[in-house]
């Protein structure tokens, strides 16, 4: 159900795919998708604002030793959002 990578400094862990599907249907049917797509989306742009602010400071490959491991949340958070904004545009709910 879920997969741990200990490869790194700091363990990571994952969920299967089929876990993550019956995760996210599971949180349509309770009304808390909206909600945790919020406080993911609003976790990884606090991230990446702290993120782009030491860019300057430190060495690039240190840099993206810790943050490119965190791009497919960053993808998943943004497109939530922009999908939510179109949504939101399009008079949608």
């Amino acid at each position: 159900m879920v997969v741990a990578d200990v490869s790194g400094a700091h363990p990571r862990f994952r969920l299967l795919d089929t876990t993550r599907a019956y995760t996210l249907e599971r949180l349509g049917e309770s009304g808390e998708r909206e909600g945790i797509a919020l406080r993911h989306a609003d976790y990884y742009r606090d991230l990446f604002e702290r993120a782009e602010g030491e860019s300057a400071a430190r060495p690039t490959d240190e840099w993206l030793a810790d943050y490119a491991r965190e791009i497919d949340n960053l993808r998943t958070a943004l497109d939530w959002a922009f999908r939510r904004a179109v949504m939101n545009r399009s008079g949608w709910r």
